[in-house]
């Protein structure tokens, strides 16, 4: 799984958008530039309660899109920038889902969507081994270990939480269960059976009255389950026997009904062919207006050349001088020829057309005549099935469905037994509880697994030139890194936050062999050399060495590929490392190169 892109939008907004790759995706540039409100953008709309804290630039944005792929398929994530927003899931072919914002176990929302794809949906993690109480893993829990902010990446506390003294428990209990993919909900079953002799009494009494209410003697079968089941068994049996009646009588009438299906598919077409028959008709009909009409203006063709004939001499209609008879150019008798011939050309055409016709008209009585004959045959053998299978076939359903309601019956039957059983064993289990000390609840041991993942981080701080990097051990009081002997809160601010990468990245690559872990990890400024003036006053502790940025660069291209690593940081790359990322630089100058996450305006 990986981040494709994130963008920011509003209405008359150009949108602010970043487009990842696989391996290092390396966002770097001056402060002031965007880089810290993409990462909140991010936690955001990955179900984050906190909005986005505004900044100048995002003035008249509203909302914020995640887009991420898995397995070559790309979904999206949006959310409007309003406290308690649900969040929209768009997927490829365009179908949406809207989640509401809380986790809430076995319902539909982001937090079980996206941790039902690696493993972790309806974990349950231990909140306090005295009490026994657990809480839900959610997608809040698992950012600690994807998207680590500016604040936390230099932090002095575990990486795994918030520095709450409150959350020792639930730190071990997240880690074991992210190395193990085993939760404590173990922890709410010890609860549960550690009570006070007082309650155990009050609870067998309740029990027993429950029993009475819902398994009354005169509901409880007398009969054993294995004998109940034993008449399922037959009761199944006499259903499957039905079912191969059922078939052999109508394999028995496959002849007659693939006839039938025939006739009725001749039929079909037969009928298509009288549609065709009749729009062709009615094209003839109308072409044999045309002739008629054709013939009548030939006709007074000939009528108008005749009448012109027989008045050889008139007078001009306007000023009454007579016309010279041999001053026309006209041939009356080749205009009577023509028109004759025009005519009698008609006529044929009219003849073949009206022949035509005829035999369209006798086709149409034709197929109409065996369509009725067809559907007819189709009649005959509807009574003939169901005079044959039908009666039959209402006979083995009927028997079919006694012996449904017989199964029914049975079934009823045993959830009773068993649940009486059930019942009662538990009321047993209370009866013998007796007066005892409080059940205590300890984490499983995972000591195999965490040194698993400390290796994997020691491997990483060492490609990296992390001083004195071996041994690197993971504290359980704190929950942290120990490089070196010196625990991680004691490096300075930079050497803490190169740790912490080390932490998450090398737990990923651990959890990423299991499948339970995404595959992506966001870093905000796991690599800045802080201001001048806190190496002047002395705190030079507080920066990276140069050369040590450039390793961390070069491995995060080089080791990771597969994964995605996302990391928005002031440190620029060395320019040979360029070509090895997906490398953008925010120039915080609106004329050079691009300005910063929002378009400059």
């Amino acid at each position: 799984m990986i981040i494709r892109s994130i963008e920011v939008s509003g209405e008359n907004r150009r949108p602010a958008s970043l487009f990842f790759a696989k391996g290092l995706n390396l966002i770097a540039g001056p402060s002031n530039t965007g880089k810290s409100y993409v990462i909140e953008c991010i936690k955001f709309v990955l179900g984050a309660s906190s909005v986005p804290k505004p900044i100048k630039e995002s003035a008249g944005y509203d909302s914020v899109t995640l887009s991420i792929e898995e397995d070559g398929v790309v979904f999206t994530l949006s959310r409007k920038f309003v406290v308690n927003a649900t969040t929209i899931l768009t997927t490829e072919n365009g179908n949406q889902v809207v989640f509401k914002g809380r986790h809430s176990p076995n319902l539909k929302n982001l937090s079980n969507y996206f941790l039902s794809k690696i493993g972790l949906n309806n974990k349950l993690l231990l909140l306090s081994k005295e009490k026994q109480t657990t809480q839900a893993l959610t997608l809040r829990t698992l950012e600690s270990i994807l998207v680590v902010d500016e604040k936390r990446i230099v932090a002095d506390y575990s990486p795994l939480g918030t520095g709450q003294r409150t959350e020792v428990t639930l730190e071990r209990s997240f880690l074991k269960t992210l190395l193990t993919g085993v939760d404590d909900s173990r922890a709410k079953d010890t609860r549960d059976t550690d009570a006070s002799p007082e309650l155990i009494k009050r609870k067998i009494k309740s029990l027993e009255e429950l029993i009475r209410l819902i398994f009354p003697d005169s509901s409880t079968p007398t009969t054993s389950a294995d004998e109940i089941n034993d008449q399922i068994g037959k009761v199944d049996k006499s259903i499957t026997d039905i079912d191969l009646s059922i078939q052999d009588l109508i394999s028995s009438k496959s002849s007659l009904l693939r006839n039938r299906s025939d006739n009725l598919n001749q039929a079909s077409q037969l009928e298509a062919e009288i549609r065709d028959a009749k729009a062709l008709h009615q094209r003839f009909s109308l072409l044999m207006e045309k002739y008629g009409s054709d013939r009548s203006r030939v006709v007074g063709v000939s009528e108008a050349a005749l009448l012109l004939d027989n008045y050889s001499e008139i007078n001009c209609p306007t000023c009454g001088s007579n016309f010279d008879e041999m001053a026309s150019d006209v041939d009356i008798e080749i205009v009577l020829q023509s028109a004759r011939a025009e005519a009698k050309k008609i006529d044929v055409q009219m003849r073949d057309l009206n022949a035509t016709i005829d035999e369209l008209n006798f086709n149409i009585r034709i197929t109409t005549a065996d369509i009725e004959k067809l559907k007819s045959d189709v009649d005959t053998m509807d009574v003939e099935i169901q005079s044959d299978i039908g009666d039959r076939l209402s006979q083995l359903a009927f028997t079919k469905n006694g012996f449904f309601l017989k199964r029914i019956e049975l079934a009823g039957d045993l959830a009773r037994l068993e649940g009486r059983s059930s019942a009662q064993i538990e009321l047993d289990k209370l009866r013998n509880y007796g007066d005892r000390e409080n059940v205590s609840y300890e984490i499983d041991d995972f000591s195999d697994q965490i040194s698993l993942f400390i290796a994997n981080v020691e491997a990483v701080l060492k490609r990296w030139g992390f001083p004195d990097y071996s041994p690197t051990k993971f504290v359980d009081k704190s929950r942290d890194l120990e490089i070196g002997g010196t625990p991680r809160k004691d490096f300075g601010k930079g050497y803490r936050a190169v740790a912490c990468s080390a932490f998450v990245i090398g737990l990923m690559k651990t959890l990423i062999v299991a499948k339970r872990h995404p595959g992506f990890v966001v870093l905000d400024s796991p690599l800045t050399t802080y201001k001048k003036a806190d190496i002047e006053q002395g705190d030079a502790d507080e920066s990276i060495e140069s050369d040590m940025v450039y390793s961390v660069y070069r491995d995060l291209c080089e080791a990771y590929a597969e994964n995605q690593i996302i990391i928005f940081d002031n440190q620029e790359p060395d320019l040979d490392l360029i070509p090895l990322m997906n490398y953008q630089h925010f120039t915080k100058n609106v004329n050079v190169g691009r300005y910063g996450f929002f378009p400059a305006n």
